[in-house]
């Protein structure tokens, strides 16, 4: 589950092949959205592999990355950040935990708000209460008016899966957990909207991904 590629078995630092392929890609699709001093969350951290490489890339910008509590993924995320000032410490965060939301909205009352929230591949593996969760508490990290939610994973479009092979990923997560499978956008757009949350851009990406821009507007 967690593959570590290193020759150095002190080595933290977990390697996703698939986060390695796909973190260019990810960076310039989201770099037009990220300014010099822009401040970054990242839900869902994982490694740290794709929160690192954006910080290389934007070495003004602040990061803070997130995810479960996993120590092998904390402990993966510090190693990958420890030469990386501009990436804070991650924040233990669990989309299904309103505790978890709380803490993360106290640091906007002690930091700030946040320009852009990212979460990658989330919605297809989490039940549809997580895309509702993110609804709600999304809009409180971020910045007003304006704040972008950039969402990427894979997705259906208009009621119809993009390609056969979406398909059968769709079928085989659902086989693995009844509550899991691809979103439509109509839908995530429609639960989002609710919460003043506009969906502003659809953006292809590798392997039959999108990438999603909403923009708070409230």
């Amino acid at each position: 589950m967690y593959p570590n590629l290193n020759e150095d078995p002190s080595d933290a630092r977990i390697v996703y092949p698939y986060a390695e392929r796909n973190k260019e890609p990810v960076l310039q699709a989201i770099s037009p959205y990220i300014q010099p001093r822009s401040r970054v969350f990242e839900l869902a951290s994982g490694s740290g592999q794709h929160i690192v490489h954006w910080a290389k890339a934007f070495p003004s910008a602040q990061f803070q990355p997130s995810e479960i509590d996993d120590p092998l993924l904390h402990a993966s995320i510090r190693s990958y950040i420890g030469e990386h000032p501009n990436v804070l410490p991650p924040l233990t965060l669990n989309a299904a935990s309103d505790a978890d939301w709380t803490r993360a909205h106290s640091l906007v009352k002690e930091t700030g708000a946040f320009d852009m929230v990212y979460v990658g591949n989330v919605l297809h593996i989490a039940p549809w209460e997580v895309t509702l969760g993110l609804a709600k508490n999304v809009p409180k990290l971020l910045a007003k008016p304006r704040g972008l939610f950039v969402v990427y994973g894979p997705f259906k479009r208009d009621g119809a899966f993009t390609t056969s092979s979406n398909e059968e990923f769709d079928r085989n997560l659902r086989q693995r957990n009844g509550d899991w499978g691809l979103r439509d956008i109509s839908d995530v757009a429609n639960e989002f909207a609710k919460y003043n949350l506009s969906l502003q851009d659809i953006k292809d990406m590798p392997a039959n991904n999108f990438i999603l821009v909403f923009a708070n507007t409230r």
